[in-house]
């Protein structure tokens, strides 16, 4: 089939994941592919879709729950708004990271490629609900899969390297001129919601170890807070107001990221900044073992040791010299291919390319 005749349906339900797809869209309309954009709406997604002057499609607008009831509801009510638009559409692949929409493609007979970094265990919802119905799944090597390994495409790399690849991400130090005006060390305090189904029971910084951080760290630079939840008057004084599209600029220029949100940690990792995690998912996820044990890049702390977390940042916003980190980033990169040129060759070439990756996974080695 000539890219021509190629429709690709992009769904995306949170704001990570346009970042994740954002130069795949931009690669494979370069080669002729119609791509259209369906949305669930999720914190600043359609803020960053529209900053960005990307036209799309809202087929759901997010209800958070924590009821399973609701959940299962939600993810109906989306898919019957997705199944009429793809009939609409009539796209030949669907590619997202979101596993449940793989249903709808399952059931209308669209190939549905489902990218995850996350180890079967962590997220049994898409393992059972979504993986199932999806052609392939793409993953890194250090997540655990399970059962579902057989029908993964293990790749060298991370699910962030898709947008911050040395070869897209370029740092750029204006852009963070424009948010911290002093030129001094500058400390990341990142606070998430913790309110996905996945985050049940799942404890991360609270205003107490917030408070205690700012204290500690306030001697050795700038502090700022970005979060997700409601902050106390003494808090909301360090909070960041910043477009999100300039994010990665921050991440990449401060001495020190610490948070209870493993995506962050993992962007500093890649960028060669130091970070600490501070969740109850420390020591069980593959992809953040990884990063923190072969590659020294980031520091896991169990939210029963907060004494534990102020020691290790006292210790790291000390450090001056960030070449340390970013040198060793720059060699886990050596090992890594660029993802996101892997998956236009496969989605571009497809299903050749599915029989290919089969029998011949190095394959993805040339697109380092």
């Amino acid at each position: 089939m000539t890219s021509t005749s190629r429709k690709i349906a992009v769904y995306l339900n949170h704001p990570s994941h346009y970042y994740v797809f954002k130069k795949f869209i931009e690669l494979i309309r370069g080669k002729g592919f119609v791509v259209k954009i369906f949305v669930k709406e999720k914190d600043i997604l359609n803020e960053i879709l529209e900053k960005e002057n990307q036209d799309f499609k809202v087929i759901y607008s997010n209800k958070k729950s924590n009821s399973v009831l609701d959940l299962v509801f939600n993810v109906l009510g989306k898919n019957k708004v997705l199944y009429k638009e793809l009939k609409k559409f009539k796209p030949n692949l669907m590619v997202s990271c979101g596993s449940d929409v793989a249903q709808v493609g399952f059931l209308m007979r669209i190939p549905s490629f489902v990218l995850n970094d996350d180890d079967a265990k962590i997220v049994p919802y898409s393992a059972y609900t979504g993986w199932p119905f999806a052609k392939n799944i793409f993953a890194p090597p250090s997540c655990d899969m399970g059962y579902w390994s057989k029908k993964t495409i293990f790749y060298k790399g991370y699910q962030k390297l898709f947008y911050l690849h040395p070869r897209y991400f370029k740092p750029e130090k204006s852009i963070v001129e424009k948010y911290i005006s002093e030129d001094k060390p500058y400390f990341l305090i990142r606070s998430v919601s913790l309110t996905a189904h996945h985050d049940k029971n799942i404890r991360g910084l609270n205003n107490e170890v917030v408070e205690s951080l700012i204290e500690k760290l306030t001697p050795h630079g700038q502090v700022c807070i970005s979060s997700e939840r409601a902050l106390p008057e003494s808090l909301e004084k360090y909070r960041l107001q910043i477009n999100p599209l300039d994010m990665h600029h921050l991440i990449s220029f401060a001495n020190l990221i610490i948070g209870d949100s493993q995506s962050m940690a993992q962007e500093a990792a890649l960028l060669g900044t130091p970070s600490i995690r501070f969740n109850d998912f420390v020591g069980r996820i593959g992809v953040m073992e990884e990063l923190e044990h072969k590659y020294g890049l980031t520091f896991g702390i169990s939210p029963d040791y907060p004494e534990e977390l102020l020691q290790r940042a006292e210790d790291l916003a000390t450090l001056r010299d960030k070449d340390f980190f970013r040198n060793k980033a720059q060699k886990m990169l050596e090992e890594m291919i660029d993802p996101t040129s892997m998956l236009v060759w496969f989605i571009e070439n497809y299903p050749t390319s599915a029989r290919i990756m089969k029998e011949n996974p190095d394959y993805q080695y040339n697109f380092r």
